[in-house]
Parts: C-alpha cells; sequence; structure tokens
C-alpha cells in the first residue's frame, strides 16, 4: 500500500512540473524548507524524507502510522496559475485571503493556494478521496506563514567589497565574481528575485545616477549593466519570483 501511494505522489509531482519554466526558482534554501518540515506537527503523521527538485520545487512526504501518506510541495508563486491550470473538476476560491484551488477523485485530493506575500505556492496532496475541509486542516497546520523569502538565502550572500552598499541592489539571490577581462578589473555577476523590493532598488540606482536606461548605468568605479533596458521591459518581461541576472564591472 505505502509503495502504491509513494508512487501516485510521485505522479502527482510530474503533473504539477511538467510546465515548469526557467527561472522560477524558491527564494529561501533547501535547508531552510529542511527545518521548516521538521516543524509540522498534524496528528497522525511524521516527517519521512524531503526533496529538492533542482531548486523549483520543494517536498516533504509525510506518513501517518496506518502507512498513509500526505505530500507537502512548495513552488514559487509565479507558477500557481500553470500548476493549476490543468486540474480537472477544479474547484477555485478564495481561502483565508488567498487563491485556492481544491480537487478530488476516488484516488486523489490536491489542494493548491498562493501566498504572494511569501512568493510561494503550497500544494497539499493525498492518495485517496477527502473532503476539501479536511483539506483546509491539513494546510491550516504547517505553519505556511513561517515560509518567508530571504531568509538565510539572502543574508548569506555575502557582497564583495568593490562594490559600495549605495550600489547595491536588493532581493540577492546569488553573487558570482568571474575575475577580470581585457577591460575590467573584474566582473560580477548578481542574480535577483523580481519583487517590488529589487524595482525599488533599481529606481533609487536610476535617480541617483540620473538615468532611465537599465543597459548601462555608469558610476564611479563600476558599470552596472542589466539584461533588459529599462523598468517597464523589467516588468513586462519578468514574473513575480523569477531570477533576472545583472553585472556589476569593476573599473
Amino acid at each position: 500500500m505505502l509503495k502504491k501511494t509513494f508512487l501516485f505522489i510521485l505522479f502527482v509531482s510530474m503533473f504539477l512540473t511538467t510546465s515548469m519554466a526557467q527561472n522560477q526558482k524558491l527564494p529561501f534554501s533547501f535547508s531552510d524548507f529542511e527545518k521548516w518540515a521538521k516543524q509540522i506537527t498534524i496528528p497522525g503523521y511524521s516527517l519521512m524524507q524531503c526533496e529538492n527538485e533542482d531548486n523549483f520545487s520543494y517536498v516533504a512526504n509525510l506518513v501517518s502510522s496506518s502507512q498513509a501518506l500526505l505530500q507537502v510541495r512548495i513552488e514559487n508563486s509565479s507558477r500557481f496559475k500553470s500548476s493549476t491550470s490543468g486540474m480537472q473538476g477544479a474547484v477555485k476560491y478564495i481561502w483565508k485571503g488567498y487563491e485556492a484551488v481544491y480537487s478530488a477523485n476516488n484516488y486523489s485530493s490536491v489542494f493548491i493556494f498562493n501566498v504572494p506575500d511569501n512568493k510561494i505556492a503550497v500544494l497539499i496532496g493525498v492518495p485517496n478521496k477527502v473532503d476539501k475541509v479536511k483539506m483546509e486542516d491539513f494546510a491550516s497546520k504547517i505553519k505556511f506563514q513561517n515560509l518567508k523569502p530571504g531568509g538565510a538565502g539572502e543574508s548569506e550572500v555575502a557582497w564583495p567589497a568593490e562594490i559600495p552598499a549605495e550600489c547595491r541592489i536588493k532581493s540577492v539571490e546569488s553573487i558570482e565574481s568571474q575575475g577580470p577581462d581585457d577591460i575590467y578589473k573584474n566582473v560580477i555577476k548578481v542574480k535577483a528575485f523580481m519583487n517590488n523590493s529589487l524595482v525599488q532598488s533599481l529606481e533609487a540606482l536610476m535617480k541617483k545616477y540620473k538615468t532611465e536606461d537599465l543597459s548601462i548605468i555608469k558610476m564611479e568605479k563600476l558599470d552596472f549593466c542589466a539584461e533588459i533596458e529599462s523598468l517597464p521591459q523589467l516588468k513586462a518581461f519578468f514574473q513575480e519570483g523569477e531570477i533576472v541576472t545583472f553585472t556589476y564591472y569593476v573599473k
């Protein structure tokens, strides 16, 4: 029975990740997720294992004393619509202020809700028919509000001394120094999550250096370049939570 239900959960996972696009990684580390998953307290269930699917989805598999499985899957909130668009017989509604979708048949039940402030979409899946109220009860007990962007993931990012604090963008996911090229002393790639904090930090840079061109901002000891030319392009081409790449060129 356990093997059968586990295969079902894997099937649900595959179904919900077929539309996965690039640059929609989660805004916190897998280590943070594991710490959170260990604190899940659903009566009768205990944590069996956690899985990291290339930082696009984090999964916690729980098992009851009777070998019943329950899966909690966390994805980027930008994937909510694509993850729920193909669900047959789905009921869409607002649950506790969040967009939510419930779907069930004789073999499975899935409850998904979107938490845009935390930049996550949460999926609860079980391999049997469970009513909507019970699925909502599962969701209420997992303390999803504690999964917040930034966290260890953002605080652990160390900025190089070549980039002054007033020149740094916000919501950074990673920083990679690539060394010198033919023109610059150092080339530094910075990846950041698309959100209001990032946009506001870019607006501050543009105001400081009196430009509306993001393709290059010339600073005192740096050239700052984005993969788009303007804020309107950024907002048009990137969804909330997607990764945007910037480059600092050290003169």
